[in-house]
């Protein structure tokens, strides 16, 4: 269900979380608190869109072959969606399904020795934060408030509870999605091997191990 958050309600809860002061707009420059939000906004939304086959973020697309091959290794690349954050490994041409070794994810490409056109699933950025439900805007806020909270809170205790509340918050969120998806083949292309996707996360937090690593 939607909720009409905006990007700045978000900010403002992570704020709240680490004990800073809210602010009126993510545009403010002469506010730190902003600034440090405008910041990790953008990497906090977008780290969280892709751990997991959130419903609301799934969609389909039909890639064509791109004119320019790959250098060498295979025939041919296809160019994933600009708003895609993580494929499924739910990926198809006709009929058949491509396994791990019949394709590769470079950069924002696909690249395989099969000809198209190739059907994917994947997780879609979806950036209006007021078409998300409450349980994903509450797991974006309190992955916001860890990243914020090395600048604002300057406290390891305060980020590491913060942190131990948005392992808890984004567990109980992934057990009802999968609940939504129960029988949907959505198992993710690892992260490492995507990497756009691997480079919108810190590096302290690996959504393959399942926590942080740091």
């Amino acid at each position: 269900m939607a909720t009409g958050y905006s990007e700045t309600d978000i900010a403002n809860q992570a704020l709240t979380l680490v004990g800073a002061s809210r602010i009126t707009s993510l545009d403010d420059d002469a506010s730190e608190e902003a600034i440090v939000c405008r910041v990790q906004y953008p990497i906090a939304r977008d780290a969280v869109i892709g751990m997991a086959p959130w419903t609301p973020f799934m969609t389909r697309a039909r890639l064509s072959a791109d004119a320019t091959a790959p250098e060498w290794g295979f025939a041919y690349r296809y160019e994933l969606p600009s708003d895609c954050i993580q494929p499924t490994r739910d990926i198809y041409t006709g009929a058949i399904r491509l396994i791990h070794g019949d394709y590769v994810i470079e950069g924002n490409y696909l690249l395989t020795d099969r000809t198209g056109p190739i059907d994917i699933r994947y997780i879609r950025r979806v950036t209006n934060p007021g078409d998300w439900d409450h349980m994903f805007v509450h797991v974006v806020s309190l992955y916001l408030a860890v990243l914020i909270s090395t600048k604002l809170a300057q406290d390891p205790a305060k980020r590491s509870s913060l942190r131990r509340q948005f392992e808890e918050v984004a567990s109980t969120a992934k057990a009802q999605n999968a609940r939504r998806n129960a029988g949907a083949n959505l198992e993710l292309v690892d992260s490492w091997e995507h990497a756009r996707y691997a480079g919108n996360l810190p590096s302290s937090y690996s959504p393959r191990l399942g926590g942080w690593i740091s």
